[in-house]
């Protein structure tokens, strides 16, 4: 039996792993401006 492949099924597989990846991403950089600010407070 052959699996068959849906193409919007493909699709939004796909655009829900690109906005996972995006998420942890912008999760680094939120973490990285608050360590950054965090000095700067520091600093001040």
């Amino acid at each position: 039996m052959a699996k068959e492949t849906n193409p919007t099924k493909v699709r939004l597989e796909e655009i829900e792993k690109e906005l996972a990846e995006l998420k942890s991403s912008r999760d680094e950089l939120i973490a990285h401006w608050n360590l950054e600010k965090d000095i700067i407070k520091t600093i001040r």
